[in-house]
């Protein structure tokens, strides 16, 4: 008989000497497969004695403030003859009352996995600080730059490679290959024409990606967590190769209305270089160093020289963090404007900027006035400089990550993508989250010889499944071409239906796990001219009714093509780039449909033309459910008195031996004090 020891937040607790605890544990149960489990008790009773009632404090009397709150759960641990068991948390659950006094309160044992829905709550992924790391200005030479080649970024001090990147998926227009049409206008066509180009690919027609992994740092960080690298590590191509398009709402960034976003500035940066008594200005920075005990001020004035009487723009002075000192308000009408002087008196670094929705150029004719005031001789210093060229000031909004991120919720997401790749987790000594596939964390275990301590007066042998088939499918498959895919195949594209290797009527129904994404099908761009195909490919996220569609949030791994067929890209109304590098979105980590597919089921991959065999089935599942569906699988249940020497050393990636043959643990059941153990074995096929 073992002496159970239970601890609540550092405190002892005392048990009813009667009382039995029983802890039920599974890693991946054959019932219900797409769920991570942990450990849980049956509620136990504790007695309302002077320490327990202190602990709760006194949760039964409703006249005492600040009480024990029983909404949250609260740390606890097990031990069994003083050593750790299990460490977790505590739910109270309710109080007993006889004769109007306290006699038990009733609790509940969880393991620590289950504090990740505790952690996360409601929370959705645009409540992740981290991210603002990420923001980007969304333009079209930003656009460029991240279609071709995308975005290493610092956050924490630590380079983050591609972070940020433009694959080629439109969210509106449908975008091809026609190297005879020169049809003008946003028509789609890519081709680019040597000469007398007038159409191609809309700069904001295309939306970021972030690298997914900063994701899962995001959670780390905003909820000091930390996941292990057995699976979250960049050397796993398979995870770090994984994007997320940044397409919250449908259409446009930032939605149907494109200036729902905020219109960013345009920094000055054509400034000259000066230095007068004490005022610095560089070519972006006006710096007050201070003007001399016999100077009062420095008044700073500017004549703005523009490209169009039509344009309106504002006239900002930012401070050194970004707080506007002078604004001068919706300037228009002219091709010049004198903007009255501000006055420096403190030490400072000042930003200049223009606001404005139009494009235009800021010609180089515009100056600066510096004026000093010299209280002792009463003569002022006085300096005008123009600026040292011509700048253009374009339309450009900020790209927020969090307000453009799909709207799901961190739990969600978490569990989509332990379902995708078939993970599990459990909780280090020191607090880490332990996260590995299903197979690899069984490759961990150990053996057990348990032959001597099973009850052999009973005992149950039944088939593994209560189902005859297992589906592996995605949410949302509505998007044009997936659906198109599914009213030729009458299937889904990627999903599987799998009914073990040699598929019959097996008895049952449907088990299906579900990942929370949208599923995409690419095309390969072919020449509409003579059926060529091109390095290029797209994808093109509309509905069945070819209208732009907001959907569920989209994975995606991505390949840039260097020096592949040029495309025509639109960086301002009339003026193409012919692009020759750029990243194409994928379901296979590369082009030879040699890397890790998206897909459950074996599909041609769209980029090379031939079938992808390395699934997410194959490559996470199909160990585990093969061996289920074969017809010397059985699920044994039998009843042990396990020694305290097991009991605190068996993992559930072990097996336990009986009688000469090696078992996966299903699930087991333990009475803490006695030691005697249900337990539902799956004999290794």
């Amino acid at each position: 008989m073992q002496q159970v020891q239970l601890y609540i937040d550092g405190n002892r607790v005392e048990l009813f000497k009667d009382e039995t605890i029983s802890l039920t544990q599974s890693i991946q149960n054959v019932k219900d497969p797409g769920k991570v489990y942990t450990e849980f008790s049956k509620s136990f009773t504790l007695p309302a004695s002077k320490d327990n009632n202190k602990l709760f404090t006194h949760y039964y009397r409703l006249d005492i403030n600040n009480s024990f709150d029983a909404r949250k759960k609260v740390s606890a641990e097990i031990k069994l003859n003083g050593i750790t068991f299990r460490e977790g948390f505590i739910q109270l659950t309710s109080t007993s009352l006889k004769n109007n006094k306290c006699e038990s309160y009733s609790v509940t044992f969880f393991g620590q996995t289950v504090a990740l829905k505790e952690i996360f709550k409601d929370d959705e992924l645009s409540d992740l600080e981290w991210l603002d790391n990420f923001d980007r200005v969304y333009g079209p030479s930003q656009v460029q730059t991240a279609v071709q080649g995308g975005y290493d970024i610092f956050a924490d001090g630590i380079l983050q490679t591609d972070a940020i990147i433009v694959p080629l998926i439109s969210h509106t227009e449908n975008l091809y290959y026609d190297s005879v049409s020169n049809q003008s206008g946003t028509d789609g066509n890519l081709y680019y024409h040597a000469t007398g180009q007038t159409h191609g690919l809309e700069w904001d027609d295309l939306k970021y990606s972030i690298r997914m992994s900063l994701i899962i740092q995001a959670i780390e960080k905003q909820y000091s967590i930390n996941f292990s690298n057995d699976f979250f590590d960049n050397s796993n191509s398979a995870y770090y190769g994984l994007y997320m398009w940044l397409h919250r709402n449908q259409g446009p960034v930032g939605g149907d209305d494109k200036n729902a976003n905020t219109i960013i500035l345009n920094y000055l940066e054509k400034l000259p270089l000066l230095s007068l008594a004490g005022v610095n200005v560089t070519s972006r920075n006006i710096t007050q160093q201070g003007i001399g005990i016999f100077s009062t001020d420095a008044d700073i004035s500017f004549t703005l020289n523009v490209s169009s009487s039509a344009v309106t723009f504002d006239f900002l002075v930012l401070d050194q963090n970004n707080a506007i000192i002078k604004q001068d308000i919706g300037l228009t009408g002219s091709t010049s404007y004198a903007i009255s002087a501000f006055t420096t008196t403190n030490y400072g670094n000042y930003k200049l900027a223009i606001r404005s929705s139009d494009v235009f150029t800021l010609y180089g004719t515009s100056d600066v006035r510096i004026i000093v005031t010299n209280t002792s001789s009463a003569t002022d210093y006085d300096v005008t400089t123009t600026f040292t060229g011509d700048q253009q000031i374009v339309q450009e909004v900020e790209f927020n990550i969090r307000q453009e991120i799909p709207k799901i919720k961190v739990l969600d997401f978490v569990k989509g993508l332990f379902n995708m790749f078939n993970l599990t987790a459990y909780v280090l000594e020191d607090g880490t989250i332990k996260v590995q596939p299903l197979d690899d964390y069984y490759a961990t275990g150990v053996s057990h010889d348990i032959t001597k301590y099973v009850d052999v007066s009973k005992g149950t042998i039944s088939p593994p499944l209560p189902y005859k088939e297992v589906q592996l499918t995605y949410a949302d498959f509505k998007t044009y071409t997936a659906s198109l895919y599914s009213s030729i195949n009458g299937s889904e594209f990627g999903e599987i239906n799998y009914r073990g290797e040699n598929p019959d009527e097996w008895v049952g129904g449907k088990y299906s796990i579900v990942l929370p994404f949208q599923k995409m099908m690419y095309n390969r761009i072919r020449d509409l001219d003579d059926s060529s195909e091109t390095t290029c490919q797209v994808g093109w996220y509309v509905d069945e009714g070819q209208k732009p569609y907001k959907g569920k949030p989209l994975l995606h791994y991505a390949y840039r093509r260097f020096l592949g067929t040029g495309i025509a890209f639109s960086i301002s109304p009339g003026i193409y780039s012919n692009l020759q590098t750029y990243y194409i979105p994928m379901n296979s980590e590369d082009i030879f449909a040699l890397g890790q597919s998206l897909n459950f089921y074996p599909e041609t991959d769209e980029y090379p033309g031939i079938v992808n065999t390395n699934t997410l089935f194959e490559n996470y599942y199909k160990d585990y459910f093969k061996d289920l569906f074969e017809n010397k699988q059985r699920l044994s249940k039998i009843t042990a008195l396990l020694p305290l020497s097991i009991l605190l050393n068996y993992t559930l990636a072990d097996r336990f031996v009986v009688n000469g043959v090696s078992y996966k643990i299903n699930s087991i059941n333990s009475n803490l004090q006695t030691g005697e153990s249900s337990i539902e074995l799956l004999n290794e096929v």
